[in-house]
């Protein structure tokens, strides 16, 4: 017999025994403790529960935090490693060095070096407790290798930091007051509104954009999944129910669909064109692409025709008021004159 054994076995009693895989201490064909992540069951070493999040068929699908998953096996992190090989680090992050399995900063991206670490690091690199991470450019605020806080007027996105966008259209001293459509202000901010969606408020859609529509849950759906070139705007009419209602109670209405007004007769009735939310005079809210002007929503078009009879209108004042100053002037022009004549006639008389 071969004094060798084969790969992934062992010799007891000169006897060639299969290993079992991630078993610590094993005799004969049993294992009797498994590596440190494991445990014991039907004589294989299987992820410990307690590190698993979820479970696969397979073993486990995803580990616990703190930990990394391989081939449906959970292992202690390495800290600062980019790729790691079970229990053990292959490739350290950027700025980092391998020292016997442990990522510390490399000594190339240190400035100033002491036993508890890196005090300060090389230029284009960030220190956090002691190591130096390739810095992110134009971020004020970093941990690590991830940027939490961009310059003023950029924002973070995939660890980039890039322009914000121009959703808030009234700044206020405290943050923004106003947002643009398809934006929902929530404590100062601007926050995006859901895909189709081009008004909300902090919980829910309140009008949807073109080639979508509004679903009784306040969401939008896209169009074409409704096989309509023209989907209905608001949901379908329920048998026996009251048409365009959200919420109802018995036989009245207690909550209209957007666009919709109570009536005192418990139903519900349109707003007037380009109007979101309304009561029985006025408008409180216009859909986007109108113009909120004296309690209406105007369109631009209309809006720019109504500034043009208000001009027209203003127009006429104007040349009323100079015809009436004219015939004024003439008036008072001739009253000397009458005078005049009128005292050469008794003048005359004597």
């Amino acid at each position: 017999m071969s004094a060798t054994c084969p790969t992934n076995t062992h010799r007891e009693n000169n006897t060639c025994i299969p290993n079992i895989k991630n078993c610590a201490f094993q005799y004969e064909a049993t294992c009797i403790n498994c590596r440190e992540g494991f445990a014991v069951a039907d004589n294989k070493c299987v992820t410990n529960p307690a590190l698993c999040s979820v479970q696969g068929i397979d073993g486990c699908a995803t580990c616990k935090p703190g930990h990394v998953e391989q081939d449906g096996n959970c292992f202690a992190a390495v800290a600062n490693c980019e790729f790691q090989y079970e229990e053990k680090c292959v490739v350290c992050k950027d700025g980092m060095a391998n020292a016997g399995n442990t990522c510390v900063t490399n000594p190339a991206f240190c400035e100033t070096n002491t036993p508890e670490g890196c005090i300060s690091c090389k230029p284009g690199y960030s220190n956090t407790n002691g190591n130096c991470y390739a810095g992110v450019k134009n971020c004020d605020y970093q941990y690590e290798e991830k940027c939490v806080v961009c310059k003023e007027g950029l924002a973070v996105q995939d660890n980039v930091c890039v322009p914000k966008p121009n959703s808030c259209q009234i700044e206020g001293a405290d943050g923004c007051l106003v947002c643009h459509p398809g934006h929902a202000l929530t404590n100062g901010l601007c926050v995006p509104c859901a895909e189709g969606c081009v008004i909300c408020s902090t919980s829910e859609c309140l009008g949807c954009g073109l080639g979508f529509y509004l679903t009784p849950a306040g969401v939008c759906t896209d169009a074409s999944s409704c096989g309509s070139v023209n989907p209905p705007t608001h949901p379908p009419v329920v048998p026996g129910g009251i048409a365009n209602c959200k919420v109802q109670s018995g036989d009245s209405c207690n909550e209209c669909e957007v666009g919709f007004r109570q009536t005192t007769a418990g139903q519900c009735a349109a707003c007037p064109e380009g109007c979101l939310s309304c009561d029985e005079r006025y408008c409180a809210a216009c859909r986007p692409g109108y113009l909120f002007q004296a309690h209406q929503c105007v369109a631009p078009a209309n809006r720019a025709s109504q500034a043009a009879t208000i001009g027209a209108v203003l127009g006429g004042v104007v040349a009323l008021t100079a015809v009436i100053g004219v015939v004024a002037f003439a008036v008072r022009s001739r009253k000397p004159r009458m005078h005049t004549e009128l005292t050469l006639v008794q003048r005359n008389e004597i």
